[in-house]
């Protein structure tokens, strides 16, 4: 690797996220931003909001060849900090920005609602430090450099900071590494873990400037290759899909739903869904991506008998004899959703979530899964594990890929 190459910092600063009470959303965002554009992150700290803990922090991470993302501490409150603490650092006065100033008063008046005099503080920023206007929130951002270090302040509220990082920061980085080639491609698996994964390509041989990483989600796995070395990365790519074959379904997919949505509008398909113990789950996900209305029709949530009965037209008798959870409800569950929707595609998903109501003969996690496909009926039985909301995301997935499966993709 070349010596351009930046050591990457991440310091997240707040006390709600070292209590647990708010989730660390804005590390994961940052390297998934980060790692497309040729930056991977070299170490990542979670620090409460005091002086003391910042600057010791900064004394760290402050050195040649370095890239400090801060997030938090910009608001108006007592406890935000960081910004008089890194101008305390760095030895710079606080200097009135007339502009951020208005910026806020106007944020305020187009909510009606009048302004706190403290928020006056905000439109205060270091000496040499660019800011960063901020259109989604009051906090403006903070950038500074010295030679070859280079220090961002974001506010630490996750959709101002992604706002921020896409209008500025990413430009800077990109100039900052424009002679560093950096390429990362993903393969998407289902089906296999990642220790299974891991042990078949055991003996898979890693050319110099290409890495290999395991990213584990409910049920399946996407493995990146990262690095330099294109060449070297596209010969790897193509081993590890002779060697997994089967159990791959996609090229750098995020989520199996993209590829369906894909599908189902270039061939102009409708689907439609009927749902019990997921509850809504996978029409939720289906109607999560922009373009949805062009296929999707509609679902019942048909969680109690009475509205497998009443409106999918499931005969009580079923219910009694085979129960709700059984291969004849599912299947007169799509006939009920075919008729009802007329759609090409039909997918019904009914099952035991629990952690309460399994038996011995159906325990807690077994689900029928049902799809027909222009008149071709699949129906199949599962047997889950985990908790109640994996169980039920399990499901979503693999009546997902039952669709794919069905279709062809």
């Amino acid at each position: 690797m070349k010596d351009t190459i930046y050591k990457v910092y991440i310091v997240n600063i707040g006390n709600e996220l070292l209590t647990g009470r708010t989730v660390n959303t804005n590390l994961t965002t940052l390297a998934n931003k980060l790692l497309p554009i040729g930056y991977e992150i070299t170490e990542a700290y979670i620090i409460p909001d005091t002086k003391e803990a910042i600057q010791e922090t900064l004394k760290k991470v402050w050195r040649d060849n370095s890239i400090v993302i801060f997030t938090g501490g910009l608001g108006p409150t007592k406890d935000d900090i960081t910004k008089t603490t890194l101008a305390d650092f760095f030895q710079k006065e606080l200097i009135y920005h007339e502009e951020i100033f208005e910026m806020i008063k106007d944020r305020f008046a187009n909510r009606k609602m009048e302004m706190p005099e403290q928020n006056k503080i905000q439109a205060f920023i270091p000496k040499d430090f660019t800011p960063l206007l901020n259109t989604q929130g009051t906090a403006p951002g903070m950038y500074f450099h010295s030679e070859k270090r280079h220090l961002f302040s974001l506010p630490g509220v996750p959709f101002e900071m992604v706002h921020l990082f896409d209008t500025y920061v990413i430009d800077i980085l990109k100039n900052i590494s424009s002679d560093l080639k950096f390429y990362t491609k993903e393969l998407n698996t289902y089906g296999i873990g990642e220790s299974k994964t891991a042990e078949l390509l055991e003996n898979l041989v890693l050319e110099d400037g290409v890495n290999i990483s395991w990213l584990p989600h409910l049920g399946r796995v996407d493995i990146r290759l990262s690095g330099q070395n294109l060449v070297g990365i596209e010969k790897t790519l193509k081993d590890i899909q002779k060697i997994l074959g089967k159990y791959i379904w996609g090229n750098g997919y995020k989520h199996p739903i993209e590829p369906l949505h894909l599908e189902l509008i270039k061939r102009n398909l409708t689907i439609s869904t009927a749902e019990s113990c997921t509850g809504g789950m996978l029409s939720s996900l289906l109607t999560k991506t922009q373009g949805a209305s062009k296929y999707f029709m509609g679902s019942v949530v048909s969680y109690s008998n009475e509205i497998k009965i009443n409106i999918l037209a499931v005969s009580p008798e079923t219910l009694i004899k085979y129960g709700a959870v059984s291969e004849e409800t599912a299947l007169e569950m799509l006939s009920g959703c075919k008729k009802l929707f007329n759609t090409d595609i039909s997918c019904v998903i009914t099952g035991i979530a629990g952690p309460d109501g399994g038996t011995e003969e159906k325990p807690v996690g077994s689900v029928y899964i049902g799809v027909d496909f222009q008149g071709k009926i699949r129906v199949e039985k599962c047997l889950f594990a985990g908790s109640r909301e994996q169980i039920r995301q399990r499901a979503v997935e693999k009546a997902i890929f039952m669709v794919i499966e069905e279709m062809g993709i």
